[in-house]
């Protein structure tokens, strides 16, 4: 059978950090066969070498190739290339890792469109993610009608032989960006690119040790010399125009002014600070005027104290953009089914004191961009740089760190007042956790709510819920069930008061919303237990995947049941299980627990005990001494075992007396 996808990953000393990247790649969902994992040991000298060949006789998908060590991933990709056998070439890290369905998702949208590159959606706990790109899938598009000059890295799928036609390669060698110059050759030479964005594919996750690649610092003269070679690939494969302005732009902004900008220009000493300076206004000089003309406000600034050789006032601005945050006020929540829908409003401000920053429309930007008045701050810039403001709603996974816009009508305004123009960004947001996952429900997580605002070259963002205009309604912050059996609950955090989605029990236990919802445990007639649970049951009613009613006795699970969501005529949720076979006992210490999900702890209900005329099932509702008894005498047993453990350390720990040495007899 033919090779669908090659992955190829370059290993250097990775120790155990590989790990998570190997359990990615065997526990991809395309099947096994038809994918090729393979290994490209750049001479490392740990242990990684012989566990891949071991990993390599257990699996025959898992190829290694063994070479002495060039120094950098160029070399190990090149040759990974030369070696693959798939139609595809999926390049990978060896500190990252993909998400259960990725190589599926990738080719099942791209090889329909004949896409030459895939690409699919990042995530990262570490480093920025261009999260335009991803804003939606695309099935077929090109360098000019997407913003792929974003993306400049290299782990996407590549087709081999579009690969090999072109001529395209890493280079080779210790250099910096080889990475940028791969994407652009492939970019400009590509017929079809495809987007995957409503899947996370790619996960690039913090090492341990900090040490993820590109950490290192920059020589700034090699590092902007090999930028000069990117940037000559765009000048030969454009014409004289805003096309070719556009692209360059991105490189000025980023890899240019981003090293000239806060956090890093602060931190920098001053000697290196000087030399990166130095290097940048070199290279800004060979741009043409009207790349730096067309930036955002505040780069355009930047680029104009770089100009003028002014470092001074450049690490000034930078030490003003950096106390600037954005501001939001929740101004009302409600919630239909599973929607929320929220009013929000939000803004730029600056200093300790958070004062809101003041905006002046100006024709030209020869001054100082940003001035410090009393109060705040205050910025000039020009109507495209207000017409190109603009503010987003976002659901980010606290955990995963995957992120998902939601619609929203967020609209930018500036109020006149006598101390300049104040603007902001108003309007709602649809927040709908059974589509909101790229057309899928929100997965299992805490997902907390975020506006992002980017304006004039700043980018800010600002969690939802801790200012609120009016206290929402009970119903919208209830907990909710879905047919699918998860547990949703809108809440406001307890340190700060955001507002954040707790879906699966991921930190609020089920315990917790029942404290003042006791459930009612009954047994119609039948076979059968009936558990009627005060939370809303939303959707159509359906066999609840995760739900389990467990049958305990002390730390033992004795049986367990599979139950049937309907909704009660109240529309709260109603829990049928079909009733285990126990053994007689009159036990009281046995216990009745409820879970809503495999990952979730099981929530005590109850204790259960059985007659000759069947099971007893006691509520803390219908039987509260009864079924508190049987969760108290576990708790006891529980509570004089671990009494017993730390009286044991205590004694093994004390100190033996020592006595003092006997005198010699005179």
């Amino acid at each position: 059978m033919s090779i669908d996808v090659t992955v190829v990953v370059p290993v250097w000393n990775p120790g155990r950090v590989i790990d998570r990247c190997i359990a990615s790649l065997l526990g991809q969902s395309w099947p096994a066969d038809r994918l090729e994992l393979l290994f490209v040991d750049d001479g490392a000298t740990d242990a990684t070498p012989d566990r891949l060949d071991a990993m390599a006789g257990d699996h025959p998908q898992v190829r290694v190739i063994h070479q002495a060590n060039s120094g950098w991933p160029g070399k190990p990709r090149n040759v990974g290339t030369d070696a693959a056998r798939g139609d595809y070439v999926f390049y990978v890290d060896q500190d990252d890792c993909l998400g259960p369905d990725t190589i599926e998702r990738m080719l099942e949208l791209g090889r329909p469109n004949g896409a030459d590159v895939i690409l699919g959606k990042v995530v990262s706990n570490f480093r920025g993610v261009p999260h335009k790109v991803f804003a939606a899938t695309r099935g077929r598009c090109t360098l000019r009608d997407a913003p792929l000059i974003d993306s400049l890295t290299p782990h996407k799928m590549f087709r081999r032989s579009f690969l090999a036609d072109n001529g395209i390669r890493f280079p080779e060698g210790r250099r910096r960006l080889e990475d940028q110059l791969f994407m652009v050759r492939s970019y400009f030479a590509a017929g079809v690119v495809s987007i995957v964005g409503d899947y996370p594919c790619y996960f690039y996750l913090r090492r341990p040790d900090y040490q993820n690649a590109g950490s290192a610092q920059i020589d700034p003269v090699g590092y902007y010399d090999n930028l000069r070679e990117v940037l000559a690939v765009i000048i030969q494969n454009t014409p004289s125009g805003e096309f070719r302005n556009h692209l360059l732009r991105r490189f000025y902004r980023v890899e240019m002014l981003g090293r000239l900008s806060e956090p890093k220009l602060l931190d920098y000493d001053e000697p290196f600070r000087r030399r990166v300076f130095d290097e940048v206004r070199r290279l800004a000089r060979e741009l043409p005027p009207p790349v730096a003309n067309g930036l955002p406000g505040v780069d355009r600034a930047r680029a104009q104290l770089v100009e003028h050789d002014d470092l001074p006032a450049l690490v000034g601005l930078a030490a003003a953009c950096s106390t600037v945050k954005a501001a939001s006020t929740l101004r009302d929540l409600t919630r239909s089914g599973l929607t929320w829908s929220l009013e929000v409003q939000t803004e730029l401000v600056s200093g300790e004191d958070r004062q809101p920053l003041r905006v002046a429309v100006t024709p030209s930007l020869d001054q100082m961009l940003m001035t410090a008045t009393e109060p705040g701050l205050a910025v000039s810039v020009s109507q495209e740089d207000l017409d190109a403001a603009e503010a987003e709603v976002v659901l980010s996974d606290r955990d995963g760190h995957t992120e998902w816009p939601a619609p929203h009508t967020l609209r930018a305004s500036v109020a006149r007042e006598k101390d300049g123009g104040r603007l902001t960004f108003s309007g709602s947001a649809t927040l709908d956790v059974s589509r909101l996952a790229g057309g899928a429900a929100l997965p299992r997580g805490s997902w907390d709510v975020w506006v992002r605002i980017r304006a004039f070259g700043l980018v800010k963002r600002v969690r939802v819920g801790a200012v609120r205009r009016v206290l929402p309604p009970s119903d919208a912050l209830g907990p909710v069930v879905t047919s699918s059996g998860l547990l949703v609950l809108a809440y406001f955090t307890d340190q700060y008061g955001n507002l954040s989605f707790d879906i699966g029990e991921r930190r609020k236990p089920f315990s917790l919303v029942l404290r003042d919802r006791p459930v009612l445990v009954s047994r119609p007639a039948g076979p059968t237990i009936e558990l009627r649970v005060p939370v809303p049951l939303v959707g159509p009613a359906g066999a609840g995947p995760s739900w389990t009613l467990m049958f305990g006795n002390g730390h033992r699970v004795v049986a367990c049941g599979r139950l049937d969501l309907a909704q009660a005529d109240d529309g709260t949720t109603v829990a049928r299980v079909r009733l285990p076979e126990l053994r007689r006992s009159r036990d009281r210490g046995r216990w009745l627990a409820l879970c809503t999900h495999p990952a979730a702890p099981p929530t005590v209900i109850g204790g259960w005990s059985t007659t000759r005329g069947g099971i007893v099932v006691a509520t803390a509702d219908a039987d509260r001494d009864r079924a508190g008894n049987a969760r108290e005498s576990a708790r006891e047993r529980a509570d004089r075992r671990r009494l017993r453990r730390r009286r044991l350390r205590r004694l093994f720990k004390r100190p033996r007396l020592t006595l003092p040495a006997r005198s010699p007899r005179s």
